[in-house]
């Protein structure tokens, strides 16, 4: 079963599922989407991203109550606790006290919270997340805080002058593994929105 992992490194990604949405409302190169509501396993103020992703991903590799192995989807959603936040515009910043990481994956659609096995790490917690709407930017490349917040500045100018008004900071949704070719990266800003 080489040809997944194969394929992802040249920014294919059939081989997992994909996070539902539906695209409502497309400005310049933004899109703004709806979700579904979904299940999500999470860990809050984490010290890195890897530190983040490897208590996820022992979730999913089994250290869970049944022992069972959950299939990775895409994409997988990280924030800085200390991320900058819009408080006007033009947009000014501001960070918390904690720089810590806060990261998700998506179960597959066949989970709900009771039926997703119980993490073993009690840092692990499996949520619920409603129906939302977010706005999106797609950019390639690697995953550094510097282009994540050139594209979440992209993004804020964008929504700046729209009909939708931002409701939540900017995260970052990474769709490939970190060893894939960083052009054909798909990485995305996003903020939850509504209309104004």
């Amino acid at each position: 079963m080489t040809i997944l992992p194969g394929c992802s490194v040249f920014g294919i990604r059939s081989g997992y599922e994909q996070l539902n949405y539906k695209v409502i409302d497309k400005i310049e190169n933004v899109e703004v989407r709806q979700y579904p509501a979904r299940v999500v396993a999470v860990v809050n103020n984490m010290n890195n991203k890897n530190e983040a992703f490897m208590l996820l991903f022992r979730y999913i590799s089994g250290e869970n109550s049944s022992s069972d192995k959950v299939a990775m989807t895409t994409p997988v959603q990280a924030d800085n606790v200390s991320t900058k936040i819009a408080m006007t515009s033009p947009v000014e910043t501001s960070k918390s006290g904690y720089s810590g990481v806060n990261m998700q994956f998506f179960l597959p659609r066949s989970f709900s919270v009771d039926s997703a096995p119980k993490p073993n790490d009690p840092r692990v917690k499996i949520i619920s997340l409603p129906e939302e709407i977010f706005a999106a930017i797609t950019y390639s490349g690697s995953n550094s805080e510097a282009r994540f917040l050139s594209a979440s500045d992209r993004l804020q100018k964008v929504l700046n002058g729209s009909r939708w008004k931002t409701v939540s900071v900017a995260s970052f949704l990474g769709y490939d593994p970190p060893f894939a070719i960083p052009f054909l990266r798909r990485n995305e800003a996003i903020i939850r929105v509504e209309p104004k």
